[in-house]
């Protein structure tokens, strides 16, 4: 999987600019690959899943204390956790009490093609109109949308 902030990059663990962390060290490819992420051929780009594997890290650690419920501070993707400025953020879209509800729910937040009824669970937040219209036009960029 690639994350558009490098923090996952094809399926690697450690990328140290220039070098891999492990193969400087020596150590096979199979040793640095990330065994959360499923290897797919070169060139192949995935569909974030909000690292699911982080998922069902914090299940399984909620389960061994007995919990139902996960701890949410146990479940942040790696884009908000590498994020220097917090503008991604994480939540529970359905508690009317988390933040991350209440930003979703604020005028200026919308989500990418939604008159397509897919329902999707990332919303984008913009105080410009012109952002806002472009998400929902039908030919993309450099369409009928005006912006200055």
């Amino acid at each position: 999987m690639y994350c558009f902030l490098r923090v996952l990059i094809g399926n690697l663990v450690g990328v140290v600019p220039g070098k891999l962390a492990g193969l400087r060290r020596g150590w096979p490819i199979i040793n640095c690959l990330n065994p959360g992420v499923a290897v797919r051929m070169r060139g192949v780009v995935e569909k974030c899943n909000m690292c699911h594997a982080r998922l069902h890290s914090a299940m399984a650690k909620a389960a061994v204390a007995g919990k139902r419920e996960i701890d949410p501070a146990d479940y942040v993707p790696a884009c908000v956790e590498a994020c220097p400025t917090a503008a991604i953020r994480f939540g529970n879209l359905a508690d009317q009490n988390d933040p991350v509800s209440h930003e979703a729910h604020s005028p200026d937040a919308f989500r990418l093609l939604a008159r397509l009824d897919t329902e999707p669970k990332v919303y984008y937040k913009s105080k410009e109109a012109w952002v806002r219209a472009l998400a929902e036009s039908k030919s993309g960029p450099g369409s009928e949308v005006k912006h200055g």
